[in-house]
């Protein structure tokens, strides 16, 4: 529905999902036994994703490649090499193509290299699941792993959107069912954008394909 490419049968997997008991000890255990996997996070911000207190623990790792790389978007689908080694240093969970070397283009409107999500996860306390079904779960799984959002912020999440899942409310019957319109206007303008514009033509672009869907909202369902 988003329009966002995915990898061919076969692929090395590089989202991931987890259901656990506590996150906060699964985030500690992590980073003293697969530090690796947390990539470039710095300390402070590794704290912060463990000392969270949940119920939900995402963070992403990210690699600058050449903007002529097989890469899709902001957060896009890499292709995957066969032999690579994953961030843990393991026979590869994932690994991007990239060309090896940063391509030079002479252009007033796109970047010689890209920064993209090469892995993303998402750990779920088990304690927040009750009430919450499959489709909810791999909607919000889909909102939080495809683009790089701050799921333990204080920012106010758009009313209805899927984000809001897991936040706090007496009347259960509230939660958003699925991906809002908002949702999926964001996820479809966010990679319907070539990854190697400008950052300033990727937010007009952005602007100009969600515009036009709030205009005629039977578009969102096409």
């Amino acid at each position: 529905m988003a329009d966002i490419g995915v990898g061919k049968e076969n692929c090395r997997p590089n989202l991931f999902v987890a259901i656990v008991e506590d996150g906060g000890s699964e985030i500690k255990l992590l980073r003293s036994k697969k530090g690796r996997l947390f990539g470039s996070l710095t300390h402070s911000e590794r704290d912060r994703i463990e000392q969270s207190g949940g119920p939900v623990y995402s963070w992403k790792t990210t690699e600058t490649m050449g903007s002529d790389s097989d890469y899709n978007a902001a957060g896009g689908t890499f292709t995957f090499m066969a032999g690579s080694n994953g961030p843990g240093g393991e026979p590869a969970l994932g690994g991007a193509q990239t060309n090896g070397q940063a391509t030079q283009v002479k252009s007033k409107i796109s970047r010689s290299t890209i920064e993209g999500i090469s892995y993303s996860y998402l750990l779920i306390d088990s304690k927040a699941l009750p009430g919450i079904s499959a489709a909810q779960l791999a909607d919000y799984a889909a909102m939080v792993s495809l683009i790089d959002i701050d799921v333990g912020s204080d920012n106010q999440v758009p009313e209805g959107s899927i984000l809001s899942l897991f936040s706090e409310t007496e009347d259960e019957s509230l939660r958003p069912t699925s991906l809002s319109g908002g949702d999926l206007l964001l996820l479809r303008g966010l990679y319907k954008v070539p990854a190697n514009v400008k950052a300033s033509l990727q937010r007009s672009a952005m602007i100009h394909t969600m515009s036009e869907g709030l205009k005629d909202p039977e578009r969102i369902d096409r």
